[in-house]
């Protein structure tokens, strides 16, 4: 699977117009109609953390490199007022919470925690919006067998097949020529709420990964990915597209 995603979700468009201390409407309303993410340049993709908010009252916490929140999870989510502030609260199915004061800031938010908590401030970026008839083609699409077109094109070669499932399962595989395919991995998959970035989530490890998708289509897909070459001096970072066509 390292072939594919290595090291394994943004242009930031959107800007609500308000300033000041949000209602506890306001706040939630915002918090649905964005993904989120906290910024970090060390990352080739941008960010360290990000969080996407349904309207069901669930969201998932994306992390990359943040020690206070696991890799994937899903919490189920509230936003209350409390001493005149808007409060946002995490809560897992552990039955553990985690509370944030929401400040508003020219790039986002600030998520502080309430009440003294003992955890970092989270600063979060504006992601980008798109429409629920965007993200519902896009994961149509993705279903089904791709083939890695670059690796298809080389004698000999043990060629990388990635399926997504509707179920949300997927499966990753190598295809020798003139051989049946060998199951390498298996695991969850998903979308992002932006349609940006498909995340993947081994059976077999703790930790995600995930490319950022530069293209989609009926038949073809490209995705970004770090490729990290180890030498004896200094470690190399260069970020590559991968290309696939359906099958």
């Amino acid at each position: 699977m390292k072939i594919l995603f290595l090291s394994l979700l943004f242009v930031f468009t959107l800007k609500p117009a308000f300033a000041g201390v949000l209602s506890a409407e306001q706040l939630r309303n915002n918090l649905i109609s964005n993904t989120w993410c906290e910024a970090d340049a060390t990352q080739w993709t941008g960010f360290g953390l990000m969080m996407e908010f349904y309207d069901n009252g669930v969201a998932n916490v994306i992390n990359n490199t943040y020690a206070e929140w696991p890799a994937m999870a899903r919490y189920n989510w509230t936003v209350d007022i409390k001493h005149e502030t808007p409060v946002v609260t995490f809560r897992d199915y552990a039955g553990s919470s985690f509370q944030y004061t929401a400040v508003p800031t020219p790039r986002g938010l600030d998520l502080i925690p309430f009440a003294s908590e003992m955890r970092s401030v989270i600063h979060l970026s504006y992601g980008k919006k798109v429409a629920p008839t965007q993200w519902n083609k896009n994961h149509q699409t993705l279903m089904g067998a791709w083939e890695n077109t670059v690796l298809a094109t080389q004698a000999d070669s043990k060629i990388p097949q990635l399926r997504f499932n509707n179920d949300g399962s997927y499966s990753f595989s190598l295809a020798p020529s003139n051989a049946a395919p060998m199951q390498k991995e298996t695991g969850r998959w998903m979308l992002s709420k932006c349609t940006e970035f498909i995340i993947l989530m081994p059976h077999d490890t703790d930790t995600l990964e995930y490319a950022k998708v530069r293209l989609i289509s009926a038949d073809e897909m490209v995705v970004e990915q770090m490729v990290v070459t180890k030498g004896s001096l200094v470690v190399s970072k260069e970020t590559k597209n991968m290309f696939f066509n359906k099958l």
